[in-house]
């Protein structure tokens, strides 16, 4: 099957170097007699000679085959093989008689009918063997060091994280190439760019034959310098061999390989996620979902945060008996495949505003399954398409409760917890709630974020036949590097002394605020403040803990009552402009049209209060708290 591919590859190569050629223009000729032996042999003497395969090296192809061939071609040699091999469904596993290791492996749930959907929504494979040597050098080069064995082929499994980090450098590498070897021209052709053995033995003539006047040329005394540059010559042997590999035009055939896989599946599948169509994922795409510096908001609708660090277990084919034998072992200790999704959301305690850290786990699932269903999704898959900006206002006025104490407002819906219903004048101020010994628990934990990532446990390797005998590249490493990228963005550089951290990160004190650093609050900092503020209701003299959805800005209800006299125990009109003849400190003026405003509403209420309202500092702390 292989040498039936090579053959394939020699015909399709010699049609695209040639076809791209002008063709001449076929004139009508008179009848000739038949050519003789001697023309004939002059004629197929012009024609050029197709390019020959590079020897030694894979037939840079993708192949597409099931587990039981895939399994067989661990053991082809490079040059009997395709550069990458590509499975089809999902490993079989026959190690663990059980249904549970198939949850393990089958990830995707649409085995068999992925030919059937359009570019994107099928899952990504499952895993693809590189035999490719040009592609694994080219990898280890952008790598920096180690890639796995230089004899062997790798494993790389989906997500490919390493894929999808590289895949700028990968880019611009093969940019490189096709601008160091464009199309050749027939009569380019000549020469086989692909004979490694070939260009290594010319390097090595070349050098000889400009050394002839040199070093080869002393007498007999001078054989120490030449056994010296002879040393040189082999030390060389090897980044020679290397740079055959991946400065070629053999290298630029297998690396368009890649970034055909690339190109066709993963960037599709990213693509596919990104879109309004998504509406159902498999466990496999949570990686590519949610990636550091993303803004998510939980199920729920209320509360936004950004992610921080993701941290998964990688792959893992357990035995489906530990999990049961093992429940009164700390879940740390039982081996399970999960994503860690470390995320902030900026709060304020009284004293310190700064980031407040929430983790959340997504265990492994079976086949697909709704986005929504998530603990956390990104804001594109929101109903609301406004919702950062909504997300923007909302966190001015969490930020403007913090920055002015004593802030009055009006409150109209249920409490959070109890789900008190309110329509009241309430005053809002953290540090005198949270002063009060009952509220303990009330007050959120705030702690910089620099250098924190998800948890992360020393996974070990898989063992099960599926990976047994495979040298299966550990991309684990990518997830730390995202998160040093993401972080050194949120850091300014040393030089700019004057400048803090963003405060999703890095706390700041009241005083900090009071001094000017409320200036410096971005968009992205407002939308992952907390919806939530403690405040003082007026009517029920409790705390509380509100939702700043159903806060109003007092003046804005007074205006309202003065517009629509409807409402029952509306003040007068008239009455209201003559306090604009008062002559009162700060805001005081304000207050006091919202205690009349409240004064004859609650006249009008049916709800019957015998009590007056007063300010005594302290003085809730002796009822009842929602």
């Amino acid at each position: 099957m292989e040498f039936e591919a090579r053959d394939r590859w020699a015909r399709h190569h010699k049609r695209t170097t040639y076809e791209h050629l002008p063709q001449p223009e076929v004139v009508a000729q008179p009848s000739k007699p038949t050519s003789t032996l001697e023309e004939k042999i002059l004629k197929r003497a012009e024609r050029p000679k197709p390019q020959p395969l590079a020897v030694g090296y894979a037939v840079p192809e993708l192949k597409w085959v099931e587990w039981a061939d895939f399994r067989e071609l661990q053991r082809a040699p490079e040059k009997d093989s395709f550069a990458i091999d590509v499975l089809i469904g999902h490993p079989i596993i026959r190690d663990y008689s059980s249904r549970y290791q198939i949850a393990e492996v089958a990830q995707d749930g649409l085995q068999g009918g992925n030919k059937q959907q359009l570019p994107g929504q099928a899952p990504l494979p499952e895993r693809i063997r590189i035999h490719s040597r040009p592609i694994r050098q080219i990898l280890k080069k952008i790598h920096g060091s180690d890639f796995g064995p230089a004899d062997k082929a790798i494993i790389l499994i989906r997500p490919f994280r390493v894929l999808v980090y590289y895949q700028t450098q990968l880019l611009a590498w093969r940019d490189d190439l096709a601008s160091e070897f464009p199309p050749q021209t027939p009569a380019e052709s000549d020469i086989k760019p692909g004979n490694r053995t070939e260009k290594a033995d010319g390097q090595a003539e070349a050098k000889s034959e400009s050394g002839a006047n040199g070093a080869g040329s002393e007498k007999d005394g001078a054989a120490a310098p030449q056994n010296e540059n002879q040393t040189e010559k082999d030390g060389k042997k090897g980044v020679e061999e290397s740079d055959a590999d991946t400065r070629s035009p053999v290298a630029l055939q297998h690396l368009q390989c890649l970034l055909e896989f690339m190109t066709g599946h993963i960037g599709m599948r990213l693509s596919h996620l990104e879109s309004d169509s998504c509406r159902k994922i498999t466990f496999s795409d949570i990686w590519h979902l949610f990636k550091p510096g993303d803004f998510v908001i939980e199920k729920e609708g209320r509360q936004a945060y950004r992610v921080i660090s993701v941290a998964s277990t990688g792959h893992k084919v357990s035995e489906p008996w530990p999990i049961y034998l093992e429940r009164s072992k700390p879940k740390a200790e039982v081996e399970q495949t999960f994503i860690k999704i470390l995320c902030v959301y900026i709060d304020f305690d009284g004293e310190h505003l700064g980031p407040v850290k929430k983790e959340f786990t997504i265990k492994m699932f079976d086949e697909e399954k709704p986005v929504k269903s998530l603990d956390i999704y990104p804001f594109h898959f929101s109903a609301e398409r406004n919702l950062r900006e909504e997300l923007v206002k909302r966190g001015k006025i969490f930020f403007d409760a913090v920055v002015t104490k004593h802030t009055h407002k009006h409150y109209a819906g249920p409490t959070l917890v109890t789900k008190d219903e309110v329509d009241s004048q309430v005053v809002i101020d953290f540090s005198e709630t949270l002063a009060i010994a009952d509220h303990k628990d009330w007050r959120p934990k705030i702690e910089d974020m620099i250098d924190v990532t998800a948890t992360r446990l020393k996974a070990k390797a898989c063992e099960a036949e599926c990976c047994r005998g495979e040298s299966v590249h550990d991309d684990s490493y990518v997830e730390r590097k995202r998160d040093e990228s993401f972080m050194a963005g949120l850091i300014p550089p040393t030089w700019r002394h004057s400048k803090l951290p963003s405060v999703a990160v890095f706390r700041r004190t009241f005083q900090d605020l009071q001094a000017g650093e409320s200036s410096n609050i971005s968009d992205d900092e407002l939308v992952i403040m907390s919806y939530r503020v403690f405040g003082f209701v007026l009517r029920s003299r409790q705390w509380a803990r509100l939702d700043i959805t159903y806060l109003k800005h007092v003046n804005a209800q007074d205006e309202e009552i003065q517009r629509d006299g409807k409402h029952k125990g509306a003040a007068p009109a008239k009455e209201i402009p003559a306090l604009d003849q008062l002559i009162l400190p700060g805001n005081h003026k304000d207050i006091l049209v919202s205690l009349i405003s409240q004064h004859f509403r609650d006249k009008g209420s049916k709800v019957v209060d015998g009590d007056q309202a007063d300010f005594v500092r302290g003085k809730g702390s002796r009822h009842q708290s929602s």
